[in-house]
């Protein structure tokens, strides 16, 4: 939690807090990275919905997509905004001649997304796709004007400029240079260079390994059979520790959709535990006036979650009928009867009643393991881990189990089948002796 009742794990690490975001950072040049980047994809936009009036990212590329919470370092924004002016002054020779190379949209810069080291690609060919390019920068001086803007935008997105930074005096440096009158891009790099030599002497800022946007690898282990990060033979940095997860407190819809609805208590974020790991037994939160709050006492999260899944499942709807319309396929209601195994015994009763009153039980079960922050969108939950083969193996089952249950039923022979992200949850739920297992609930949309 994020009171007085920190673990010492908490204090020791505090970047293993998930609900808070990512810190998108760079090591210095000659750190090794974690173990869990050397992945064939090292970096996933963690935004919430993928960006409207640009074309798709370039092959093999990503963009900075920040999610709740994430933040960018001074240090990663400085490597950004460096290798981003390399890419512009060497397009100069060619922009003198056509006029068209110009930085407009953050979207525009992108990285590789299979490479340890953060690698600035920038997509200056496909302008006329993007719905906020207007025209073309008349000279140098409006080039750099336009590239300044676009910082100063990721700056915003990555949340740089926070009061309460550590770092506030190179962010300072960094803001001034954005918003200073200069004439050429090169006047903007040395400037920029400048600060980064106080992070670097050498001044290389192309070598640094990603720091901080670890994806650890979940997988099925230990003495009673517990979903936890798996361990590695290689070396891992705190956030990637091997243990047993308690919770899923994953930035994404469910998350989102706590904080934000109009229930929601002031400062709903301190209820979360600060990371995945942390024993039940040890949450507890200080209230303004001194009281103490722990699950097994007053929770006032509870307030803000009930009715979150059914929230949940109507934003989920509307995002796969339009999911449906470009795969050509038609959305219908998929029964809440069979949107669970209903002869699992954690659900203590048998959807046997009506459909409305399956719903309902099954909307009470759900919101009570959000309460755990226990509750997760796929797509949002593989932004921040990833499975083992085993773990993909064991939801591709329950979903091949929902689908027949739909069919042979009382159904008829429809094609019912999960085919999108909007589509499927995971819950991590524990039984009486420990072991634990993700299920796969998916919406009563198909």
């Amino acid at each position: 939690m994020r009171g007085s009742c920190a673990t010492e794990t908490e204090e020791v690490s505090p970047l293993l807090s998930v609900l808070t975001g990512f810190t998108f950072d760079v090591a210095s040049p000659g750190e090794q990275p974690c173990a869990s980047l050397t992945t064939k994809q090292v970096l996933l936009d963690r935004r919430l919905e993928a960006p409207r009036g640009c074309p798709p990212p370039m092959p093999d590329c990503v963009r900075l997509g920040f999610g709740d919470g994430d933040k960018i370092t001074p240090r990663l924004f400085l490597t950004v905004a460096l290798q981003t002016l390399d890419g512009l002054m060497k397009e100069r020779g060619w922009f003198q001649r056509h006029h068209s190379r110009t930085l407009f949209s953050l979207e525009q810069i992108q990285v590789k997304t299979n490479d340890v080291k953060p690698e600035v690609v920038l997509d200056l060919a496909d302008v006329a796709k993007y719905d906020d390019f207007k025209e073309e920068a008349a000279d140098e001086t409006e080039r750099l004007r336009k590239a300044q803007e676009v910082f100063l935008k990721l700056a915003t997105a990555g949340h740089l400029d926070d009061a309460g930074s550590r770092e506030w005096r190179v962010i300072k440096k960094i803001m001034d240079a954005l918003q200073a009158p200069m004439s050429y891009l090169g006047d903007l790099h040395n400037t920029l260079l400048n600060v980064y030599r106080g992070y670097e002497a050498s001044g290389d800022y192309k070598s640094g390994v990603w720091k901080g946007i670890c994806r650890p690898m979940l997988n099925v282990g230990g003495e009673v059979e517990q979903v936890m990060v798996a361990p590695s033979s290689k070396p891992l940095c705190p956030r990637c520790d091997p243990g047993p997860l308690v919770s899923l407190p994953v930035p994404g819809s469910v998350t989102h959709n706590v904080m934000t609805n109009p229930r929601s208590i002031p400062n709903a974020n301190m209820f979360v535990p600060a990371h995945a790991r942390v024993p039940i037994s040890e949450w507890g939160v200080e209230g303004p006036s001194g009281e103490v709050y722990t699950l097994d006492g007053k929770w006032p999260v509870w307030d803000s979650v009930q009715g979150t899944w059914g929230e949940e499942v109507i934003r989920a709807s509307k995002m796969l009928t339009a999911e449906a319309e470009k795969q050509g396929v038609q959305v219908t209601e998929y029964p809440w009867t069979f949107t669970w195994d209903n002869t699992d015994l954690d659900m203590k009763f048998k959807c046997d009643a009506s459909q409305e009153d399956c719903g309902e039980k099954v909307r009470s079960v759900v919101d009570k393991q959000i309460k755990l922050w226990r509750v997760a969108n796929l797509g949002d939950l593989v932004k921040s881990y990833r499975l083992s083969p085993q773990l993909v193996k064991n939801l591709e089952k329950q979903a091949e189990l929902l689908g027949d249950l739909a069919r042979n039923r009382d159904l008829g022979d429809r094609g019912w089948y999960i085919g999108s992200y909007a589509q499927a949850y995971v819950m991590l739920e524990f039984d009486e002796h420990g072991k634990s297992s993700l299920r796969s609930p998916p919406s009563p949309i198909a």
